[in-house]
């Protein structure tokens, strides 16, 4: 495992791991990481995440950061006629990781001044590795650990977002 400054807090657990899949997308570690910080997430707050009413969890990957945010969400009921449906409460706990690579990775890009082409091409493949990456890790922690069962639910939505929530990357739903 290379998950390093592991805190686990009152309302989050939060991590940094020097693994990454920027340069080799079957990264075993980096899959590993985000599989033992969510199950240590899960079942540290299942009894939180059952006690609350939440209609999907929320994944946003923030490349220039390095920075992977998980958390659930509910619906909002008053929700104004200018806002996205993407739009929802944000709730806790929540699950924070820095993932160190990411950041010096788009940092250098910067200071090369790549054009923004390449920058933006950069940023659309890494965070599509990224979201399969989480989406694999939490198929796998359903699969051993079930998941749906620990949270109490039948089904769980999981969508995914980049640095902004203007725009919905993939969404899956877990079955029984």
């Amino acid at each position: 495992m290379t998950l390093k400054g592991l805190d686990i807090q009152e309302d989050c657990i939060k991590a940094i791991s020097n693994e990454s899949l920027i340069f080799d997308i079957k990264n075993k570690e980096f899959l590993e990481d985000i599989e033992n910080l969510l199950l240590q997430y899960f079942q540290n707050f299942s009894n939180d995440l059952n006690g609350i009413e939440f209609d999907n969890f929320s994944v946003e990957f923030w490349f220039d950061a390095g920075q992977l945010i998980i958390y659930p969400e509910k619906d909002l009921l008053d929700r104004k006629p200018f806002e996205s449906e993407y739009d929802l409460d944000r709730l806790d706990p929540y699950f924070y990781l820095v993932c160190e690579e990411y950041r010096i990775y788009f940092d250098d890009l910067i200071s090369r001044k790549v054009s923004d082409q390449v920058s933006e091409k950069e940023a659309i493949s890494k965070t599509n590795d990224v979201i399969d990456c989480v989406s694999k890790a939490i198929k796998n922690i359903n699969d051993e650990n079930n998941l749906l069962k620990m949270l109490g639910r039948p089904k769980l939505e999981i969508r995914y977002f980049g640095v902004t929530k203007e725009e919905l990357l993939a969404k899956e739903i877990l079955v029984k």
